[in-house]
C-alpha cells in the first residue's frame, strides 16, 4: 500500500474525503498514510501537500457552482413538466382559442431553457476531475528538481523543474562546464563532445547545450546528424576531449 502512494494520489484522497463525507477508517488511513510519509521525510511530504489548499479552493468553488447549477435545472424541468402536464389538461381549450402555435413557442423556449440549464449542470460536473488533474500535475512538475540516476538525466518532457526541457538540461550543463573549468584549470583549451541520437528534441538539447559550453569558453565538437553512443565514445580519445554529452 505505501509503495503505492504518492503526491498526486494522497492531495486527490485528500480533497475527495474533504470534500465527500467519508467513514471513519477512510479517515484514519489517510492520517496513518500522511503521518507515515511524514516520518520518512518530513520536508517531502510538505512539498506534495504545498499546493493541496489552492486545490481544496477550487474544489469547493466548483462544488458550489455545480451545486448552484443543478438547483437551476432542477427548476426548469419543473416549469417545463408542469407547462407539459397544464397543457395536456387544457387541450381543448387550445384547441378552441387557436393557440397551438404560441403554445409550442412556449414549449420550445422551456425546453431550450432546460437544456441550457442541464448543460451548464454537466459542465461543472465533469470540470471537477480535470481541474484536481491539473493542479496536481503543476505541483508535480515544480516540486522539485529533476534528479540524475544510472542512465543519465531522464524525466518526462515538460515544463517545470521536475521535467525535462532545455532549461534543466541548461541547468546541469552549466553544473558541468564548473566542474570542467575546476578539474582542467591547467589545460589551455577545455574541450567536448556533443551528440545526439533520433529522441524528441535530442537535436535541440544538443544545441543548447553546444551554447553554454561556447559561452564558458569550452570548446565544442557538434556532430551535425544523429550518432551512436560508441562514436561519441570514440571521438573523445581520437579528438582529445575531456567529456561527452549524449541525448
Amino acid at each position: 500500500m505505501i509503495c503505492m502512494i504518492n503526491g498526486k494520489s494522497l492531495q486527490q484522497s485528500i480533497v475527495v474525503i474533504l470534500i465527500i463525507p467519508a467513514p471513519i477508517t477512510d479517515l484514519c488511513n489517510l492520517f496513518f498514510i500522511v503521518g507515515f510519509m511524514i516520518a520518512i521525510n518530513g520536508k517531502l511530504t510538505l512539498l506534495c501537500m504545498c499546493g493541496l489548499p489552492v486545490l481544496v479552493l477550487v474544489v469547493v468553488l466548483i462544488k458550489r457552482k455545480q451545486h448552484k447549477s443543478w438547483q437551476i435545472q432542477s427548476n426548469k424541468q419543473s416549469n417545463l413538466n408542469a407547462y407539459i402536464a397544464e397543457s395536456i389538461n387544457g387541450v381543448r381549450v387550445t384547441q378552441s382559442f387557436v393557440r397551438e402555435e404560441e403554445n409550442i413557442d412556449v414549449f420550445n423556449g422551456l425546453s431550450r431553457s432546460y437544456r441550457k440549464a442541464w448543460m451548464r449542470a454537466v459542465r461543472y460536473n465533469f470540470l471537477m476531475s480535470p481541474m484536481v488533474d491539473i493542479i496536481s500535475n503543476l505541483i508535480e512538475c515544480f516540486y522539485k528538481d529533476l534528479e540524475f540516476g544510472t542512465g543519465g538525466l531522464r524525466g518526462i518532457m515538460g515544463a517545470g523543474s521536475n521535467r525535462m526541457n532545455i532549461y534543466t538540461v541548461g541547468m546541469a550543463t552549466q553544473g558541468f562546464a564548473n566542474y570542467l573549468k575546476l578539474n582542467f584549470k591547467d589545460k589551455e583549451q577545455i574541450s567536448v563532445v556533443v551528440c545526439h541520437d533520433c529522441r524528441n528534441n535530442s537535436r535541440l538539447f544538443a544545441e543548447n547545450v553546444a551554447a553554454i559550453f561556447s559561452a564558458n569558453g569550452i570548446k565544442v565538437y557538434l556532430f551535425d546528424d544523429m550518432r551512436p553512443t560508441p562514436e561519441c565514445s570514440f571521438a573523445i580519445r581520437h579528438l582529445g576531449c575531456q567529456a561527452c554529452y549524449v541525448f
